[in-house]
């Protein structure tokens, strides 16, 4: 009887005949509040290294981003970048970037600020600098020179070096990743008081980590007139730990030594909500092309030093908020280090003068962005708590305990505005005395005319406030700027 159905069954299958079925579309959709978060890693680059990078980081920015000109990424490759500016104070800007089509030339620049504020206060500037490609190898040569004069001070400052850096490379077993060495030489004159001094000397330092089979040391070393400081950093393999970059060494200005310690914790709380803890030690290196730029009229210290940075511990704490049409993301914000031979400001009598001294600096802050339509405002509040030290552990002079930051950022008809609104509370003088609070608004527009050029100018201070003026220091007064820049 089976056998019976089994053929049955075998025949009416064979006499069905085949069809094609079309099935309806169907759309799955589905939602998940799990999101991969994408990490960078900061990078840095060369200030004459032009770099955009286009790929978004899940991090949020951290400070308000200045408005600058658009870069006209879809046109032809940029060739000419210019700048031309004057402001109120005297100073003159005029830059100039040439990118050649050569694959081995990427930048040749040429900028020179004169200062025409009268006869008693002048200041000029002349940089020249290009950036070289040689297959994997990066040179930047460069060239400053500065001069400076004013009642009782008049100086001139040579500077010549060349910076080299590429990815990496073997030698035998041993491999050095990122490895990047400056040489330069420094010529100075300074003529203070009716006393003159010269000097010359040549510098160098070398960065780079260094691997064998499974062991890591990062190598610092910086050698600059008499001086030399050295750090060696041990990096530890990665262990079953939550904390990252784990690193310990030791850190010398061949006077003082000291342990150095490196790490960085950085633990996802929940959904746009993180934590970043981290500390690192390093050898600063104030250049005088830096302080030339803040203060023009600063005496050269004879008795200059290596500043050693022991420790740096940061905690930030980050929230970004997407249920709120206006607030967009909050941050908490907290710091302590100790420098040894910080630059800090001085006063001899005749001008200020930066002295290196030891430094113990604590800040407490927290940070919000808000937006509506086409405007963003950043709010930030912050405690500053530095002290020296070698004073007894007085306060730092012109170190304000409390600092409130205030940031719009608006666009109207085509024109960009920015509102910068300073508050600066609790500051001391250097003989302690108390000075009056800082409150000062600034303004900055930028309006493109079209894609070639753009319009770039403000007005600095605009409420005259004369607190913090110290012989030279910037920000004394209004002042009135603008720039035209131009893309060819």
């Amino acid at each position: 009887m089976r056998r019976i159905c089994l053929i049955l069954s075998l025949l009416l299958i064979s006499l069905l005949p085949a069809q094609v079925v079309e099935l309806p579309e169907v759309e799955v959709t589905a939602e998940s509040s799990i999101q991969a978060y994408l990490y960078k890693k900061a990078m840095r680059f060369g200030s004459e290294v032009p770099a955009y990078d286009s790929l978004p980081a899940f991090l949020p920015i951290l400070r308000q981003v200045p408005r600058q000109a658009p870069q006209l990424r879809h046109k032809q490759p940029l060739e000419f970048y210019i700048v031309s500016g004057l402001s109120t104070e005297g100073i003159l800007r005029n830059h100039l970037s040439y990118y050649p089509k050569d694959p081995n030339i990427k930048l040749m620049s040429l900028e020179y600020n004169p200062t025409i504020t009268n006869q008693e206060h002048k200041t000029q500037q002349l940089e020249i600098a290009s950036s070289l490609q040689i297959r994997s190898h990066f040179l930047l040569p460069e060239l400053i020179h500065q001069y400076s004069s004013r009642p009782g001070l008049r100086q001139s400052n040579l500077n010549v070096h060349i910076s080299h850096r590429t990815n990496e490379f073997d030698i035998g077993d041993i491999r050095m990743t990122h490895p990047g060495t400056s040489l330069g030489f420094d010529s100075y004159t300074q003529e203070l008081g009716g006393q003159t001094r010269k000097a010359s000397f040549i510098y160098s330092r070398h960065s780079s980590l260094i691997s064998y089979n499974n062991h890591s040391v990062e190598f610092d070393a910086l050698i600059q007139e008499s001086e030399a400081a050295l750090e060696l950093l041990y990096r530890i393999p990665q262990l079953r730990l939550p904390v990252e970059d784990l690193g310990l060494g030791l850190l010398t200005d061949f006077r003082n030594i000291s342990p150095s310690v490196s790490m960085s914790y950085r633990p996802i709380l929940r959904q746009k909500e993180y934590l970043l803890i981290q500390n690192h030690s390093a050898i600063l290196n104030e250049t005088w092309k830096d302080r030339f730029s803040n203060y023009r009229h600063l005496a050269r210290n004879r008795n200059e030093r290596i500043a050693l940075q022991l420790y740096n511990l940061k905690a930030d704490y980050h929230k970004l908020i997407s249920g709120s049409r206006s607030l967009k993301y909050i941050s908490l914000k907290a710091g302590n280090s100790y420098t040894v031979n910080s630059d800090q400001l001085s006063f001899n009598g005749i001008s200020p003068q930066a002295r290196s001294t030891d430094l113990f600096s604590s800040y407490f802050g927290a940070e919000a962005r808000f937006l509506a339509q086409d405007a963003v405002l950043t709010q930030s509040a912050y405690i500053n708590l530095d002290y020296l030290p070698c004073d007894d552990y007085r306060r730092l002079a012109y170190s304000p305990l409390v600092t409130i930051k205030s940031s719009l950022a608006y666009d109207y008809s085509g024109v960009g505005l920015v509102f910068d609104l300073d508050q600066h509370y609790n500051i001391l003088g250097t003989d302690g005395s108390n000075l009056p609070e800082d409150v000062d608004l600034s303004i900055t527009a930028d309006y493109s005319i079209n894609e070639h050029f753009h319009l770039y100018g403000g007005l600095k201070r605009v409420f005259g406030s004369k607190a913090t003026e110290f012989m030279g220091l910037p920000y004394r007064g209004r002042e009135l700027w603008a720039e035209l820049r131009a893309y060819f």
